[in-house]
C-alpha cells in the first residue's frame, strides 16, 4: 500500500502519524510524509506603503522561515515512521493546501491519504470542513480521517449497503489488513420506509450474503442489522462496539443514494468519534 500522510503540526496530525504506525497491515507500506506551505497567507496588498521595500524583505524572510519549519516538521514525522515503513519519503509542497494534497496523491498513485480531522492555524491548516472535506470529496483514492488518538487496532466496523463502492471497502479490508490481529462487526442499515419483515429472515439473508463470505476467509466478524438513519446507526454501533476503526464506501446503492459521499459517508466522517477510512 502507498500511503500519503499530510501533516500540519497540530495534535491531530500527531495522531495521524500514530494512526499510520498502528495500522495492522498485511505488508509494510510505502509512506510519503508531506506538509503544504501556503505562501498566499503572506501576500498583502501591493498598494500599501512599504510593500516594495521593507515589507517585501520581511515577507521573504517569513517565507524562508516557514519553509524551514515545514521541512523540520516533515522530517520529525518521517523519523518516527521510518521503522515501520517499507519505504519512506518526505517533502514540502507549496501552494493551496487541499489542491497540493490531491495533486500529490494522484502523482504518487497513492492508495490512502491520511489527514487529521482538525488542524492548526499555522502554515497549513487541515481543519475538517475545509481541507479534510475537500480531500474527502475529490481524492483519487481512499481517505482516512483521524478523529482521536489511535489505540492498538483490534476492532473494526465495516458498513455496507451492497453497492459496488461498499463492496470495495470489504475488498480493502480483506486485501490490506492482517486478519489475525483484528476482529469486528459488519453493519447493514435498513433505511427503507417499510421495516424488515419477518426480521429474523431478513437478518439471516443479509448476513449470509455479506458477513458469511468474510467468515469463510478467516475473519472474526459479527453481523448487525440496524434501522433508521444510516450515518447515525453506523456511528452508534461503532460507539457501542468500541470500534477502533470504521470502514465505509465512498458511494452507495442508487436507491435513496445511500452512502453517497457528501451524504452518509461524509456525515460518518464528520459525526463519528471513531477514526474513519472512506474507501474508493
Amino acid at each position: 500500500m502507498k500511503i500519503l500522510l499530510a501533516v500540519d503540526g497540530s495534535q491531530h496530525s500527531a495522531w495521524s502519524a500514530e494512526f499510520v504506525a498502528r495500522l495492522p497491515l498485511c505488508r509494510r507500506a510505502e509512506i510519503h510524509v508531506t506538509t503544504v506551505f501556503d505562501e498566499d497567507a503572506l501576500i498583502v496588498p501591493s498598494w500599501l506603503p512599504g510593500t516594495h521595500d521593507a515589507l517585501g524583505k520581511s515577507l521573504r524572510e517569513q517565507r524562508a522561515m516557514g519553509l524551514a519549519s515545514a521541512r523540520k516538521l516533515v522530517e520529525k514525522f518521517a523519523t518516527k515512521l521510518r521503522p515501520v515503513a517499507k519505504k519512506l519519503t518526505s517533502g514540502v509542497e507549496v501552494g493551496h493546501v487541499s489542491e497540493r494534497i490531491l495533486d500529490l496523491a494522484e502523482k504518487r498513485h497513492s492508495d490512502l491519504i491520511v489527514v487529521g480531522s482538525r488542524g492548526t492555524s499555522g502554515f497549513a491548516s487541515l481543519a475538517f470542513g475545509r481541507v479534510a472535506q475537500r480531500v474527502l470529496d475529490h481524492a483519487p483514492c481512499s481517505v482516512a480521517v483521524v478523529k482521536r488518538r489511535p489505540r492498538v487496532m483490534r476492532r473494526f466496523l465495516l458498513a455496507t449497503d451492497g453497492s459496488d463502492p461498499a463492496n470495495a471497502s470489504v475488498l480493502f479490508l480483506d486485501r490490506e489488513f492482517e486478519r489475525k490481529k483484528l476482529r469486528g462487526s459488519l453493519v447493514y442499515v435498513w433505511e427503507y420506509p417499510v421495516p424488515p419483515h419477518p426480521f429474523d429472515l431478513v437478518e439471516r439473508s443479509i448476513s449470509e450474503r455479506f458477513c458469511d463470505p468474510l467468515k469463510s476467509r478467516g475473519w472474526r466478524v459479527t453481523f448487525h442489522l440496524e434501522s433508521g438513519d444510516a450515518a447515525d446507526a453506523v456511528t452508534q454501533v461503532a460507539k457501542r462496539e468500541d470500534a477502533d476503526l470504521i470502514l465505509v464506501g465512498s458511494k452507495g446503492a442508487s436507491f435513496l443514494r445511500r452512502f453517497v459521499l457528501g451524504g452518509v459517508s461524509a456525515k460518518i466522517a464528520l459525526m463519528s468519534e471513531t477514526n474513519v477510512i472512506v474507501v474508493r
